[in-house]
Order: structure tokens, then sequence, then C-alpha cells
């Protein structure tokens, strides 16, 4: 059957501890229960701890891996030099394409021999 279901808190107690900034992991700590049990609790009452304990994005490196690009390094060097996955790499190369400048039509066509 489980263990019997845990009373849940008064709701101007757990929206305290939000207002003061504590997450599901500090305020199961609190209660001295899990953080899903929190969830439980927090859920159907409307309560939430958005942006309390979510880890911030790692900085964007990609001007530095278009200019080693643009040196003439390859891809596992820059990976290196970066110190970032190779994904990281290949996901700014794909963001920022080479611009390449087409060839002139006349230059196109004399290096055409089969041009008509």
């Amino acid at each position: 059957m489980g263990y019997p279901a845990r009373p849940i808190p008064p709701v101007a107690e757990l929206q305290a501890l939000i207002d003061a900034g504590k997450g599901r992991l500090a305020i199961a700590q609190h209660y001295g229960t899990s953080k899903t049990t929190v969830a439980r609790w927090l859920n159907p009452l409307g309560l939430h701890t958005h942006g309390v304990y979510i880890q911030p994005r790692a900085p964007d490196r990609s001007a530095e891996i278009i200019a080693l690009r643009d040196q003439g390094l390859s891809k596992r060097e820059i990976m290196r030099r970066v110190h970032c996955h190779m994904s990281v790499v290949t996901a700014a190369y794909e963001r920022f394409p080479t611009r390449r400048t087409r060839p002139s039509t006349a230059a196109f066509s004399a290096a055409n021999p089969f041009s008509l």
C-alpha cells in the first residue's frame, strides 16, 4: 500500500518559503521529505519555484570560434583551444557560414571550356 500521505503544510507557509527564494529541494529539506512530494504539494495549489534552481547557460563562444576558423585552424584544434565539445564548434560554423564570393560570369565562362 505504501506510506501514508504526508499532510500538506499551510499555503501561506509554502508561499513564504518560495518568496524567500527557496527551491523545491530546499523546501523538501525544510520539511524532511523529497522534492517530488513538494512538487505534489505545490502543483495543485498553483505555486511554482521557477528559476530558483535553474543552471545558467554556458557563455556563447561563437565569436572566438569564428575568429579561430578565419585563422585557418581545424575544428579539432579550435575545440582544444576553446575547451568545448565538437558539437559547439559545428553549431557555430552553421550559425556563421563562411562568406564566399561567387566568381563573376566572365571568369566562370573563361574557366568552362564547354560553354556554348
